[in-house]
């Protein structure tokens, strides 16, 4: 896997874990939806209504567990990364492979954060990903 992939890979699972949060939302509006037109009817319980409420959490249930499961990678995956970077010797190098790839700042923040424009934070960040490149090729 090239350097660049690698890094990528927390803006991924972070993205991952976004899409779970948003149907999670949208699974636990579909329940409270069907729940509360079972209780606008008659108090008798329609089986099928039922049945759809009993999907529902449980495509609820399975969305949680792998949400959980994709925030356990995420901070595995963290770790792991943050420990390449920290093994470079340049310091503007580490901070800015760590603002753009493990805090996923965008280049203007980064750039703001590190008092220096976005053109030479990218021949920075460049550097580092060959300089993480080469002690990656050591192992």
């Amino acid at each position: 896997m090239e350097t660049k992939e690698y890094l990528e890979q927390v803006k991924q699972l972070d993205a991952e874990i976004r899409f779970r949060e948003d149907e999670i939302i949208v699974l636990r509006g579909r329940a409270e939806g069907i729940t509360s037109a079972q209780n606008d009817r008659t108090k008798v319980k329609s089986s099928r209504a039922e049945d759809r409420l009993d999907a529902v959490l449980d495509l609820l249930d399975r969305q949680i567990a792998a949400q959980r499961e994709a925030v356990c990678r995420l901070n595995e995956k963290i770790v792991e990364i943050s420990d390449e970077i920290t093994k470079l010797d340049n310091l503007d190098e580490v901070m800015c492979l760590t603002y753009r790839f493990i805090r996923l700042l965008p280049w203007k923040d980064v750039s703001e954060t590190m008092g220096i424009s976005e053109r030479h934070l990218q021949r920075i960040c460049a550097r580092g990903v060959a300089h993480l490149d080469e002690l990656r090729s050591k192992i």
